[in-house]
């Protein structure tokens, strides 16, 4: 038997887990290692179940994953015993904070654990971005633009829901490179740091201000708002699902229960005035061919990998650096801290407006945001 990996994905899907697969199997070929996959994530390895893998059998602009993804906890025994059965010279976790934080904890029980880097959260440490992030945050912002027409056309208010359990990175680059009128964030209640919600009355009065500044600006009364779908709004009904919860104890989110909810609320606090339309940004993120960024990067990402393990570097995941986008490596366990932007100072949380900080950080890697002007009709603008 030669040199072989070991790979898995875990959690959420995303648009550029073939294309990290791809980088992995490549790289591994021309270096001379044998590539299997688990499937299902941490399940395949407590099944012993796997499958071979190679490059030509590899379709980076498909997105999921091949081999099945869950949200399953490592069983430390169950991985240390694959490793020993394959002969694994490492085991390459594709997840996120979740996932590449039970990686940390293997490596520092002695397995040999390389991470690559995960999620369209985009709130892992030591990284400028995530991989599954760009094609989120591009495809959504797209989604924002374009509801601009339904805004505009029928004089209402458009909500759109993205992901955001806990953290704003997505909301706000959807936001921005949508040109959204307003991003109500997830990260307003923080425990022991910020513990006020937003009250649903506030976030009326934004709407109203930005509907009255479109009127003015535009001649048309209209807005265009993006909500993270961890948005913890007081008085509002809850929009997380009770009775599911997955393997590390997360609550199962609604979008479309908390757009539906916040229509509702808009409805109570301005009947007719503002009529509502409703949209979720959820699934088709995850589902939709990686953007050309992200493919690239997380082809790039997986050959990074495959170096490390090659060059006898474990314990460590693969990271993106600003502003070139190169690669490097960074410990298992600092990547795997979750990230959050409040700390950054990129959103102002009391005010609810984006920071001309967080457009200068992403330019890098998404370009220049459009302005207001460059979603509406050419004849609107004066």
């Amino acid at each position: 038997m030669g040199k072989r990996i070991a790979i898995l994905t875990g959690g959420g899907h995303i648009s550029s887990f073939h294309a990290g697969m791809l980088g992995i199997c490549t790289q591994a070929e021309e270096l001379g290692y044998e590539v299997i996959g688990f499937r299902d994530g941490y399940r395949g390895m407590v099944t012993d179940s796997w499958m071979p893998l190679t490059a030509e059998m590899i379709e980076p602009e498909k997105a999921g994953s091949l081999l099945g993804s869950s949200r399953e906890q490592a069983d430390a025994e169950a991985v240390k015993k694959a490793v020993a059965k394959h002969s694994l010279e490492a085991l390459i976790v594709m997840g996120g904070d979740d996932h590449l934080g039970e990686a940390a904890k293997l490596a520092e029980g002695g397995l040999p654990m390389v991470g690559w880097p995960k999620t369209m959260d985009n709130d892992l440490s030591k990284t400028y971005f995530t991989l599954g992030y760009p094609t989120a945050a591009m495809h959504g912002a797209r989604m924002v633009r374009e509801a601009h027409a339904d805004a505009l056309t029928s004089s209402r208010v458009h909500l759109i829901t993205v992901f955001g359990r806990t953290t704003d990175w997505a909301a706000c680059a959807v936001g921005v490179w949508g040109a959204a009128d307003i991003i109500i964030p997830s990260e307003k209640y923080c425990e022991g740091v910020d513990e006020g919600r937003y009250d649903m009355r506030h976030i009326f009065e934004r709407v109203e201000e930005a509907v009255a500044a479109n009127d003015e600006r535009f001649g048309r009364r209209f807005a265009v708002v993006v909500v993270a779908e961890g948005a913890d709004i007081d008085g509002l009904a809850s929009h997380l699902n009770p009775d599911e919860f997955d393997a590390h104890g997360n609550p199962k989110i609604e979008p479309m229960k908390l757009a539906v909810t916040l229509k509702a609320a808009f409805r109570d606090l301005g009947g007719k005035k503002y009529p509502i339309a409703i949209d979720a940004a959820s699934y088709i993120l995850r589902n939709t061919k990686p953007t050309d960024l992200d493919r690239r990067l997380a082809e790039e990402t997986g050959r990074a990998c495959v170096r490390a393990v090659h060059d006898g570097t474990v314990g460590v995941s693969a990271v993106i650096r600003r502003p070139d986008l190169t690669l490097d490596v960074a410990p298992l366990a600092d990547v795997a801290a979750q990230r959050f932007m409040r700390p950054e100072k990129l959103y102002d949380y009391e005010n609810m407006t984006i920071l001309p900080g967080f457009a200068d950080y992403y330019r890098p890697a998404f370009g220049d945001p459009p302005a207001k002007e460059d979603v509406i009709y050419k004849a609107l603008v004066n």
